[in-house]
């Protein structure tokens, strides 16, 4: 704005010496050269002050759009880079809990050799506080024509315990579970519902079975979700969860 108000005055000043050399009378004839010579200076000055002008005007135009480029390319490098760091990390994750679902698919024929289980008493423990979640979608069919169950299990901070959080898509005569660990546990409550009862069962040769037995409710109607809370000398792992065959359970609990 400063620079169109400089060159308007200045050819104001230009046209107004022009008249004026125009207007001298003859006898100031050496007057008109002088005003003239005025008048090419001033016309020469603005010519180069635009120039100057407008050099300058596009030497910062261009600043500011190498700062622009600048920005933006930096801002779409930036935000590749994440993108990158992000997908690594979930493709590592996918990956490692697609090995563990398969390496708990493996183990599951062979659990069915360690399912000797007896009655046992019912015994308390201190309620942990839940940490994380183990997913495992255990809903295939059961074997012995058993209901289909979800379950997941909730890690106990590390404590030596674990809630298996289970769900059952069909009713239950004798709603008795058992779970396969990593090593050494036992189950030590469990709950379906308002007012259920149970009583935990107890592995007769193998001690990384826990098993556990309601009473109440008896049939477990379909949709029934509950959990059975599993303890052990340090961090435990679940490694199956099942519904037992009535032909499992002892004759005295069924």
């Amino acid at each position: 704005m400063l620079g169109f108000i400089v060159l308007l005055l200045t050819l104001l000043v230009a046209g107004g010496a022009t008249y004026l050399a125009l207007k001298l009378p003859p006898y100031l004839e050496q007057w008109r050269f002088i005003t003239g010579g005025i008048v090419i200076g001033l016309l020469i000055g603005t010519i180069f002050y635009w120039q100057q002008m407008h050099a300058a005007n596009r030497a910062l135009q261009e600043r500011e759009n190498a700062i622009a480029e600048a920005s933006n390319r930096v801002a779409s490098e930036t935000t590749q880079h994440i993108s990158d760091e992000v997908s690594k990390r979930y493709e590592q994750q996918i990956k490692t809990l697609t090995k563990q679902v398969a390496d708990l698919e493996s183990q599951l024929p062979n659990q069915g050799s360690k399912l000797n289980v007896a009655g046992g008493s019912s015994t308390s423990a201190a309620n942990p506080t839940v940490a994380g979640v183990t997913a495992n979608p255990n809903a295939a069919k059961q074997p012995g024509g058993t209901p289909n169950i979800f379950w997941i299990q909730n890690d106990q901070n590390g404590r030596g315990g674990a809630e298996v959080q289970f769900r059952i898509y069909a009713a239950l005569d004798i709603p008795a579970f058992v779970a396969i660990c990593d090593h050494p546990c036992r189950a030590v409550r469990g709950q379906a519902g308002a007012g259920s009862e149970g009583i935990p069962l107890v592995g007769s040769t193998d001690r990384d079975v826990a098993g556990f037995i309601f009473k109440k409710p008896r049939p477990m109607p379909a949709g029934t979700e509950g959990t059975v809370t599993i303890q052990s000398s340090g961090p435990v792992q679940v490694t199956a969860f099942r519904i037992l065959r009535e032909s499992e359970v002892p004759s005295d609990l069924r």
